[in-house]
């Protein structure tokens, strides 16, 4: 019944082969099944939403997007099974379109991992995990249900069978929402667009003793409606469908060569296509047909990713880990303007030496060759020193490179709300971070972490809304100077009881001044959470509370000609987030119910407002929405094998 997690956990996110948490010289959070359940969570906006170092973003048409320590979600990259995911609208990948129900456990890296992940991995790494180990010849059955009061339906279902070296594992799921606006509004056009999704898997996998093969497909549909207020006619109205369609198909081998020495061969084709359709419709005959043809539209956008690695232990002191990489994104629609490709091939290799049982460092480099842009060489170099058997230090450092997108470069999206524009003439970003964070273990009930971060930015891009109307945005890079993300967090585990655990921790994160370098805005977090076992009763009661302090954000300001004429900084409110949720298993653990309350304080929009002074655009407030108020939920899930035991998923 216990769903925290240890040291003793294994990870595989920047590493050739699993190795366990405390081992790994990446400071890595693990976010295991069961606590992702415990939580109440079903997609990836919901689970971050109470971590500490992640701010989500709403955007009611584009999603849930993400900043990890002041990083926007363009600077972090999100993997499954350690390929990334496409898809991306001006600049966000929409975390409310994945799916948690087949993951094993979610690993968090903060800080750049350019040298093994390449682009978008400046500020970090989420790489979701779904491969599951199954032991034993049997079949593997999971059953979830899910209901929340403000109109959320989801249901799943997931078999497993093994048998000998073969695993067959696959999934479905659909969830719809119903959409929502704050009671006050009445608009016809609401915030939060209805959407409906299909999601499905099938897996496959062959494991011996030496090799490994993995080959999977996965397929993702979501329609999103939205509708719009009347038009010059009030009994018409302008509605759009959006519908996305995004597929990830794979297969690696693993197997060993040489002497100690083992190859993985991975090649994937990530496929995303957004249509987008526009209908007038008769509010009072609900006849729809067709509007006029430039607001149909449709784009394509393809992503082939071949990587290749070698690694093992050259000696009992020294790892190597080295490979190449081919990375090639096709894009097609009148949103980029026809077609589009951008290719990147990388040669990467890492070495990883114990200069005393205590002490371990890595270095690493990656050559990059992009067809549209010049790239550095990067480089990373990481330490490890175990001070004694309750202290831990790491240290980091390491330079990244990302290249615009094509979508930040010639992506359009235009819709009844969004006026969305590229910009042909980005320079790529280069950054340099420093990173020192420790492990300290007091007692069995007790221990701390606690780490410090920068990191400087040449070209950051950022997609800047216009500050007198904020259905419009283009990107730009902030050129004028670096910019500088600085930070310091600490997180306190406590076990009062086997029962009874709480971890609190706070952060404290800076972003520099668009015009004094010297000069920082800050943002202050905190979160806590507690668990309470009833052992008797087979139940927990846990409680998860966030504060999100305030933080900044840029609009822009554009001249009589329409062209960039300022920056400036505004600043979200702070405001808090508070969950409830009981969990109970029944029939020997087979069945698994949960009950909350989410977003307990109500939170639906938190007012946004323009900085005054010189650089300041001053152009008011405005509401950003977090949140659709209160809600009540009820989550079902049954897990059961053939032979009547419990999966520990």
């Amino acid at each position: 019944m216990r769903d925290t997690v240890t040291l003793s956990e294994v990870v595989v996110t920047g590493e050739l082969k699993p190795v366990l948490a405390d081992r790994s010289l990446y400071q890595i959070k693990s976010i295991s099944a069961r606590e992702i359940r415990g939580r109440g969570a079903t997609t990836l906006s919901e689970l971050l939403s109470n971590e500490l170092s992640f701010r989500i973003s709403q955007d009611a048409a584009l999603g849930s997007s993400l900043k990890l320590n002041g990083m926007s979600g363009e600077h972090v990259k999100i993997l499954v099974d350690g390929i990334p995911l496409v898809g991306r609208q001006a600049g966000i990948l929409d975390l409310s379109q994945i799916n948690l129900f087949k993951v094993d456990h979610i690993e968090v890296v903060e800080g750049p991992m350019s040298v093994i992940y390449g682009s978008n991995a400046l500020g970090g790494v989420i790489n979701i995990i779904t491969k599951k180990q199954v032991y034993g010849n049997r079949s593997l059955y999971k059953i979830r249900t899910y209901y929340q009061s403000v109109g959320v339906y989801n249901a799943d279902a997931d078999f497993t069978f093994h048998k000998d070296q073969h695993t067959l594992n696959s999934s479905f799921g659909r969830h719809f929402f119903g959409g929502y606006s704050a009671p006050n509004d009445i608009d016809r056009s609401q915030t939060w667009k209805p959407k409906l999704q299909w999601n499905g898997n099938l897996d496959y996998s062959f494991k011996t003793t030496k090799y490994i093969l993995n080959i999977g497909s996965s397929l993702f549909f979501e329609e999103l409606r939205n509708k719009g207020n009347p038009i010059d006619d009030p009994e018409k109205a302008l509605d759009e469908y959006h519908y996305t369609t995004r597929s990830l198909n794979k297969i690696d081998f693993t197997a060993p060569i040489f002497n100690k020495l083992n190859t993985t061969v991975l090649a994937s084709y990530s496929f995303y296509n957004k249509r987008k359709i526009t209908n007038v419709k008769n509010l009072v005959t609900l006849d729809e047909f067709p509007y006029i043809a430039s607001s149909q539209d449709t784009t394509r956008f393809g992503n082939f990713l071949g990587r290749w690695m070698v690694g093992g232990m050259l000696n009992e002191k020294m790892e190597l880990q080295s490979g190449a990489e081919l990375n090639r994104e096709d894009g097609l629609g009148k949103r980029i303007g026809g077609e589009k490709s951008m290719t990147e091939y990388a040669g990467f290799t890492s070495l990883k030496y114990e200069f005393l049982k205590a002490f371990n460092a890595q270095a690493g480099l990656r050559y990059l060759y992009n067809n549209k842009f010049d790239a550095p060489i990067v480089y990373s170099f990481n330490t490890m020193w175990d001070v004694n058997s309750k202290a831990k230090i790491r240290f980091s450092l390491g330079k990244g490179f990302r290249a615009p997108s094509l979508k930040e470069m010639y992506f359009e999206f235009i819709d009844i709300n969004h006026h969305v524009l590229g910009n042909a003439t980005l320079q790529p970003e280069e950054s340099f971070y420093l990173g020192l964070n420790s492990d300290i273990i007091f007692n069995t009930n007790l221990n701390l972490n606690f780490g410090i971060f920068q990191n400087s930015i040449e070209n950051k891009i950022d997609l800047l809304y216009n500050s007198k109307d904020a259905s419009k945005a283009q990107y730009f890079n902030l050129s004028n100077k670096k910019t500088i993300i600085k930070g310091a967090k600490f997180m306190l585990n406590i076990n009062i009881s086997d029962n009874l655990k709480f971890q609190t921790g706070s952060q404290l994160t800076g972003l520099s001044k668009i015009t004094e370098s010297d000069k920082y805005n800050w943002s202050a977090d905190a979160s806590f959470n507690s668990t309470y076992y009833l052992q008797k009763a087979k139940a927990k009661a846990s409680v998860y509370y966030k504060y999100n302090g305030k933080y900044v954000f840029y609009t822009a300001s554009y001249n009589e000609i329409g062209t960039l004429s300022s920056i400036n900084e505004n600043f979200l409110n702070h405001y808090n987030v508070l969950d409830v949720i009981v969990t109970k298993w029944l029939f020997d653990d087979q069945l698994e119910l949960s009950l909350g309350v989410k977003n307990l304080f109500n939170n639906i929009n938190i007012i946004g407002k323009g900085s005054s002074g010189p650089h300041g655009g001053g152009e008011g407030a405005n509401d950003n929405p977090v949140g659709w108020g209160r809600t009540f939920f009820i989550q079902m899930q049954f897990n059961l094998s053939h032979d009547g035991k419990i999966s520990e998923n």
